[in-house]
């Protein structure tokens, strides 16, 4: 009798143990959820607040194309070519940080973009809305909707394939060159073939001062 008393309140601790963890998983499924909810209102949240006004008819007039002028005949000794930057001679690039789908922008006035997309920025047509060129298109974006980058830190090659799920990493494939902007903690902030994202420092070797000592 004793030893069948045992069995049971064995039987019964297991179960109250089994039942505790099921609880314990429910709730944390429905935190997990409860917080990716979160999340995701945030982010709708911080969209609808960065989407500016539709821009003014003066503005959508400054982004239309003005007609190429006749080119100059060269002068003799004249070596400059087409070739030379703009005055600054740095191109501004940014990343978007949302999706932009020509929201008030007639077909063909709109950049689209896609997170984490580089984009050139040619002008700044108001605080709220810039001109820019992505993917071999031309068009007006909000200015909120990306974060323009600081000039690039250096160049680098990657020595092995680096594959991430995680949203904001910036995946390639032995061999690829990517222009650094920003490096700390063992990661790097970089861009090629017009995607920014983030990756690890020790995936890649610096090819900067090879190349300026060719």
């Amino acid at each position: 009798e004793e030893r069948k008393r045992k069995e049971e309140e064995e039987a019964a601790r297991k179960a109250e143990e089994e039942r505790k963890r099921a609880e314990e998983e429910a709730a944390r499924k429905k935190e997990e959820e409860e917080r990716k909810k979160r999340e995701q209102e945030e982010a709708e949240a911080a969209l609808k607040a960065a989407m500016p006004a539709a821009p003014t008819a003066d503005e959508l007039a400054q982004a239309e194309p003005e007609p190429e002028p006749e080119p100059e005949p060269e002068k003799e000794g004249d070596e400059s070519s087409d070739d030379e930057m703009d005055d600054d001679g740095v191109r501004r690039l940014a990343m978007a940080l949302f999706d932009y789908d020509g929201k008030f922008l007639k077909d063909g006035a709109a950049l689209m973009l896609h997170k984490w997309q580089i984009v050139e920025i040619l002008d700044e047509l108001s605080n709220d809305w810039w001109l820019g060129a992505a993917g071999g298109e031309e068009g007006l974006f909000p200015a909120a909707y990306v974060e323009e980058l600081p000039e690039p830190l250096k160049s680098v090659v990657a020595e092995y394939d680096f594959e991430s799920g995680t949203d904001g990493h910036l995946n390639f494939a032995e061999g690829q060159t990517i222009v650094v902007v920003e490096e700390r903690d063992g990661w790097m902030w970089g861009h090629y073939d017009g995607t920014y994202g983030r990756f690890p420092a020790n995936y890649c070797y610096d090819i900067s001062a090879m190349t300026a000592a060719a």
